[in-house]
């Protein structure tokens, strides 16, 4: 009854965007009353490509806690399934991203690529370019470079 639907543009709005910690990808985010304009959970959008969409993003609309809401998003984010990543393809997700980027920020010679994908659209043809430039690379420039990938619907 008392959810309201809004729209942002972070690319037009971007210090609001990134004040408000709203992403720049597709994201819906559920705010709660009384947790603050900081706080909010996120639903995790690749699950809008199931069958099960409408349910279940009523289902996150209608939770009573943005804890609850934050349970729903990681049970249904565990449910799905990313491209499956060769080694030579680091993957990268909350758990090692800032380590990540630490690393080529500590020294201006270091490069880091990195391929943001879903798990909605496929993006085998990035995937398999970002691959073999990696592959061509001398053991040497292996350690300046690194190549690595984000699925941006479950790593996040």
């Amino acid at each position: 009854d008392n959810v309201r639907w809004g729209l942002m543009d972070c690319n037009q709005h971007h210090q609001f965007c990134s004040q408000k910690r709203v992403r720049q990808w597709t994201a819906l985010q559920l705010y709660f009353a009384g947790d603050g304009d900081r706080a909010s959970a996120e639903f995790p959008i690749a699950t809008l490509a199931s069958k099960e969409a409408v349910p279940t993003l009523l289902e996150f609309a209608s939770a009573a806690s943005r804890s609850e809401a934050a349970a729903m998003a990681r049970q249904w984010k565990a449910g799905l399934t990313s491209p499956a990543a060769t080694d030579t393809l680091e993957r990268l997700g909350d758990g090692n991203y800032e380590t990540a980027f630490r690393w080529v920020l500590d020294d201006p010679s270091r490069q880091l690529f990195v391929v943001y994908h879903g798990i909605t659209q496929s993006c085998d043809s990035f995937m398999e370019a970002a691959r073999a430039a990696f592959e061509s690379l001398t053991d040497l420039q292996r350690t300046y470079a690194r190549v690595a990938h984000v699925n941006c619907d479950t790593d996040s």
